[in-house]
């Protein structure tokens, strides 16, 4: 008996086997993945911890109407855009606005638009701003606008005393 010889495909050109993928290239994405995975969730985390960092990006860029209902401010607040409200309260002439900002630039910008217009009494606050033609009406909003900013960690701008 003779041992079967191997014969080839019939006629076909010599075709060059495909390559395997790299996987040194796999694994060095599948690497930054995960870095960039720990990084950023240990950036989140560590934010969320200590309520952001010193520069508070998290609070730039609300809705001025949605600082007006977590502070409660009013019940039916009108709505002037996106980044200004207002609330009218009964018996009482003007009224409490709310200004918020995209960023700290633009919130400087906003401050130093108060200062130039002499407003009566603002707390600012990173992110936004809460002014009042008067100081009995910002009181009558916010409580002591001192003790208000002292406890959102902002400042008064104006004849808050």
């Amino acid at each position: 008996m003779t041992e079967p010889t191997y014969i080839g495909p019939p006629n076909e050109p010599y075709a060059p086997q495909p390559r395997p993928a790299n996987r040194r290239s796999r694994r060095w994405w599948i690497t930054v993945v995960v870095v960039v995975v720990a990084v950023g969730t240990t950036v989140a985390l560590t934010l969320t911890l200590t309520g952001g960092s010193s520069g508070n990006p998290g609070r730039y860029g609300r809705r001025a109407v949605d600082v007006i209902h977590e502070l409660h401010l009013c019940d039916q607040p009108e709505v002037l855009s996106d980044s200004a409200a207002s609330c009218q309260f009964q018996g009482a002439p003007g009224g409490v606005a709310v200004s918020t900002s995209g960023s700290e630039t633009e919130q400087n910008f906003l401050v130093a638009m108060v200062k130039d217009t002499r407003s009566a009494c603002t707390v600012v606050v990173t992110g936004y701003l809460v002014d009042a033609p008067t100081v009995d009406m910002l009181t009558r909003a916010i409580g002591i606008p001192s003790a208000f900013a002292a406890k959102h960690h902002g400042y008064l701008v104006g004849r808050c005393n």
